[in-house]
């Protein structure tokens, strides 16, 4: 039978509600994924996460990151000898033990393998972000917005960047600059250029 969307009960729960139902079931998921290493459970549950949320904008980072966890269980689950996952998503379940470090090195990794700069750069953003590193978060979290504008409503409402957020740095690479914000904007605004008038219309 097929898992019934989220949006059935979003009068009831509302947008907070979503989000909260979503984390805790995120949650559940990832302790079989990142603590008992029970690879087969932990990808139906994100199946059926990915399934339940997906086109959620509420859940919209969670569910991202639901696919790539699911990805990296279907590799364990195929694998014979035990090989390590790719370095892009062994990152992301370094970032998630809270392993950050070890992160940061799996993404020069994967970077190096030509991994896909969009999420490269966006595992490594949240890796600073999570330790504090907010100046460096932002530079490698414009990289990623760069390779992929979809990242930047990730961002917003990622949980992982909630201290991030509240940040200049942050700001100043999710937030566009306001047409009045433009050094040319102001220039003209000072010396009357801005516009000029013309039988009460203006050009």
């Amino acid at each position: 039978m097929p898992t019934r969307k989220a949006s059935s009960s979003k009068n009831s729960t509302g947008r907070s509600g979503l989000f909260e139902q979503a984390a805790a079931e995120y949650e559940s998921a990832m302790k079989l994924f990142a603590a008992r290493r029970d690879w087969k459970a932990a990808a139906a549950k994100w199946e059926e996460f990915v399934e339940r949320y997906a086109g959620e904008d509420a859940a919209a980072a969670m569910v991202d990151r639901a696919r790539r966890h699911l990805a990296a269980c279907r590799e364990r689950i195929g694998e014979e000898g035990g090989a390590d996952l790719d370095p892009l998503l062994r990152a992301v379940v370094l970032v998630n033990a809270g392993r950050l470090d070890e992160a940061l090195e799996q993404v020069e990794r994967a970077l190096a393998a030509g991994a896909d700069r969009g999420r490269a750069y966006y595992v490594r953003a949240t890796a600073l972000s999570l330790a504090g590193r907010y100046d460096e978060a932002a530079g490698a979290l414009a990289e990623a917005i760069g390779a992929d504008p979809e990242y930047r409503a990730y961002a917003l409402g990622d949980p992982d960047f909630e201290r991030f957020r509240e940040t200049a740095a942050f700001a100043g690479v999710v937030d566009p600059p306001r047409s009045s914000d433009r050094p040319e904007a102001r220039e003209e605004a000072a010396d009357g250029t801005a516009g000029s008038t013309f039988g009460g219309e203006s050009f």
